[in-house]
């Protein structure tokens, strides 16, 4: 019975204990302009200095830009695991790029 009673609370604790993981997003500045982190429990996984999908190595215009991309990745990111974006969600976002 006692030891029932310690698989228990090692039970509970392992469930109520864990601790759900933090995300956070931040900006930085490129050479040519804007990137964004992406962290999770203050360990940066994501580092993107390019806007993604698009030809050539074109960073973000603005902050603005960067930082409004990085909160769609994190979102996937969140729900499915996949934060790949196609270059139709980076044209819905409005972001600045040259065409080519």
């Amino acid at each position: 019975m006692k030891n029932q009673f310690i698989l228990f609370l090692i039970i509970v604790c392992l469930i109520g204990c864990r601790k759900e993981p933090q995300f956070s997003t931040a900006a930085f500045q490129t050479r040519n302009g804007w990137g964004y982190t992406i962290a999770i429990n203050k360990k940066v996984v994501i580092k993107q200095s390019i806007i993604p999908t698009v030809v050539g190595n074109q960073s973000f215009v603005t902050k603005k830009e960067a930082l409004k991309t990085a909160a769609v990745v994190l979102r996937k990111l969140k729900r499915f695991g996949n934060p790949t974006l196609t270059k139709n969600e980076i044209d819905s976002l409005q972001i600045t790029y040259q065409h080519e």
